[in-house]
């Protein structure tokens, strides 16, 4: 009896159990008396390297045990506590999610992070492991019915050979994210028929029998798509990583409120290539000081590596946080986006304040001209009635239509509507109002137009009145024109900074060296004191956003570098290589090699000439190849500027990433958790780049002729 009863307290056994798991209670280990159990690579092996059976479970076990795969009680390297049982137990222990009665491990600092990285590689694992077994399922189903397509040797089953659930479901989610269709696209009863009809359609035709067990939105919420943007985001990464190591990349961040109404901030990385997305952070409840949003840079930079990242490119509200992330990343360069400033300078001109103030510069500027505000704001009349009454638009639109086609001007004859955030768009606006002013004038004066307007209410007459005074009044065209004549250029650089293919940090020091001259010369029909008023405003916004590194993008852009440097951009230049510098490429060397490189464009050696590197060929080429093909006899200076002109002339793909994200959070899918819409834009931008990435080929678009700068004059305080 006394036997028997000993039996009975004794915990089962793991072949008795059936692998359930049983607690041994056992004080926990501290990291001292653990890492006595260890050697110094146990338990930080690789994941990858992990990858047979059991593999991952028996590394979280102290080394000893594991390498025996004892099931007898055995302690875990992460919290020292010890327990019996195989990989299943040990999955129980270390996944909170598995709900079952067993202590969840609750790691040490010293194995915080590792704990982390292999509780993600388990969910990965359990998740693909149950596509896969749902397909292996739907398989053998089709075998038992006798129709499996190995039974038949036609061309048909070999076509069709290694064709599973997983694959289609797969191929649906690439096709939903694309396109930004809806997941309960899975559910809608037309899109299921006509997936069993093509289901059926293969079982008849081609044996591919067995009913075919279609996914539910939920499925495709909780396991397709996290496996979809897992395996793509690594297969892109990698790619993008390669291109990485030869010219660094830029990262970028900007903030925007969603359709749920939640303050999101997102992070990019920029490369000659195109975006890479990182990370669309929900921040509600958190203070956006320039502490968080420091913390907020330097977990990406680390997370990507901060050895490949060169800059962060950032509007000026994030400059408060610039010299914090410099003070732990003193080799990454901070800079404000052109874009944001240049459409803040049209703004300013655009307005009719008395003075006018720009962060980050101290004092006021005079302004208190109206013209171009008060033009703006009577075009903005006309358009606004004209667009906002259907007769009147569709007799304009057939009025346009009666232009011939080669007369018709550039970008086409619909009115354009202005966007409050973007102050570019008035100028957009102001523009097409000039090129389709002759339909507007025979709009005004058609017969059929005035005979609806015969019929309209008082109000609606008298406001088309005002519009017919302003489509005739000489007075606000000549403002338009001479407010195209301002900022037209401004505009053109500003399209160029917003992502344009072919746009470079150097290429925008140079145009704004073109805009510089633009505004320093009397213009006709401005008068003189509104002239200087306007150049005093640009050069401010250029001081506020200009940075040392974009003086060297300058000096190194092909298209520039054979160009006279002033003191102070040699000077600038110089700053940008210590800063630079690495104990592979030392500051010695990198000057010793610029000298060098001066020397050579001098006298022309070394291939730096007409027929060769700046043949029209070579200078058409992406700047950072052009370094890398005829730089190579000054191996640290092509280091340096091969990561220099490769950077990323501003932000704004942020705003794309934001165009993405409203297109699939729609108002109509306003439900939409942010983990799973930020998936779905991750998916969707990679799907985009790694079509990019497959034929890329780095080529750059030719200038257009007015957007050429002309040569600068030699001044010695240069900008």
């Amino acid at each position: 009896p006394r036997l028997a009863r000993a039996r009975r307290k004794m915990p089962p056994t793991a072949e008795s159990s059936n692998d359930e798991p049983v607690e041994e209670e056992a004080a926990p280990q501290t990291d001292n008396a653990m890492a006595g159990q260890l050697s110094t690579t146990w338990g930080r092996q690789p994941i990858k390297d992990l990858q047979g059976a059991g593999d991952l479970e028996w590394s979280t076990i102290a080394e000893a045990c594991a390498r025996a795969k004892l099931v007898k009680a055995k302690p875990c390297l992460f919290c020292g506590f010890s327990y019996t049982g195989g990989p299943f137990n040990i999955r129980t222990h270390l996944n909170p999610s598995m709900k079952r009665n067993f202590r969840i491990c609750k790691p040490t600092s010293t194995w915080e992070e590792r704990y982390k990285e292999v509780l993600a590689e388990l969910r990965r694992r359990e998740n693909k492991e149950t596509v896969e077994r749902e397909a292996a399922e739907a398989k053998a189903k089709a075998k038992q019915e006798g129709r499996d397509a190995a039974a038949s040797g036609s061309a048909a089953v070999t076509f069709f050979q290694g064709v599973n659930a997983a694959a289609v479901t797969k191929a649906w989610m690439k096709v939903i994210v694309k396109k930004a269709l809806p997941l309960d696209l899975v559910n809608d009863p037309i899109f299921r028929n006509a997936v069993e009809l093509t289901a059926k359609a293969g079982s008849k035709n081609m044996l591919l029998g067995g009913e075919l067990q279609l996914p539910k939105r939920k499925h495709m919420t909780d396991k397709v798509l996290p496996l979809l943007d897992a395996e793509l985001d690594a297969e892109v990464k990698a790619k993008v990583n390669g291109l990485v190591m030869l010219t660094g990349a830029t990262l970028i961040s900007d903030g925007w409120t969603s359709v749920a109404n939640k303050p999101i901030i997102n992070a990019l990385i920029a490369v000659p290539a195109g975006l890479y997305f990182i990370a669309a952070l929900d921040t509600a409840g958190e203070t956006k000081d320039a502490n968080y949003i420091a913390n907020f840079m330097k977990g990406h930079i680390e997370q990507f590596g901060a050895e490949h990242i060169v800059a962060v490119c950032m509007d000026g509200a994030c400059t408060a946080s610039f010299p914090l992330i410099q003070e732990d990343y003193p080799h990454v360069f901070t800079y404000i986006c052109p874009t944001h400033s240049l459409d803040n300078f049209m703004k300013n001109v655009c307005c009719d304040k008395d003075k006018i103030r720009i962060k980050g510069i101290e004092g006021e500027f005079p302004w208190g001209e109206s013209f171009l505000n008060d033009a703006i704001a009577n075009v903005w009349d006309v358009v606004k009635f004209v667009c906002n009454h259907q007769k009147a638009v569709a007799r304009y639109r057939e009025l346009a239509a009666e232009i011939p086609k080669e007369s018709r001007p550039e970008g086409g004859t619909e009115l354009i509507r202005y966007c409050e955030t973007r102050f570019a768009s008035k100028v957009m606006m102001i523009i097409r109002f000039r090129n389709v002013h002759d339909v507007l004038e025979k709009l005004v004066i058609d017969t059929i137009y005035n005979q609806w307007l015969a019929k309209q209410p008082r109000e609606t007459r008298d406001k088309a009145n005002e519009v017919k005074r302003h489509v005739r009044d000489e007075k606000l065209m000549e403002a338009v024109n001479l407010g195209i004549k301002m900022l037209e250029p401004v505009l053109r650089l500003l399209r160029m900074t917003d992502t344009k293919r072919g746009a470079t940090l150097g290429k925008v020091y140079g145009y704004m060296l073109q805009l510089d001259a633009h505004f320093g010369v009397e213009l006709d029909g401005l008068d003189e004191s509104v002239r200087q008023k306007i150049h005093a405003l640009f050069m401010a916004r250029w001081e506020y956003f200009h940075e040392p590194i974009m003086t060297a993008a300058y000096r190194f852009e092909p298209e520039f570098m054979r160009r006279k440097f002033s003191k102070s951009e040699r000077d600038e230049v110089k700053v940008v290589l210590k800063q630079m510098a690495t104990p592979e490429h030392t500051y010695p060397q990198l000057l010793s090699d610029l000298a060098d490189f001066e020397d050579a464009l001098a006298t022309s050696s070394h291939d730096l000439d007409e027929a060769v590197a700046f043949s029209e060929k070579a200078i058409a080429m992406a700047s950072y190849k052009w370094a890398k093909i005829y730089l190579t006899d000054f191996e640290h200076l092509q280091w340096a500027v091969m990561r220099i002109v490769a950077l990323s002339c501003s932000a704004s793909g942020c705003e794309d990433s934001w165009s993405v994200e409203a297109w699939i959070h729609s108002k109509k899918r306003n439900r939409l958790g942010q983990k799973t819409v930020e998936r779905l834009v991750r998916t969707h931008t990679n799907l985009i780049l790694q079509d990019v990435l497959q034929d890329w080929q780095a080529t750059v678009l030719p200038w257009e002729i007015e957007m050429v700068p002309d040569e600068p004059d030699d001044d010695e305080d240069g900008v």
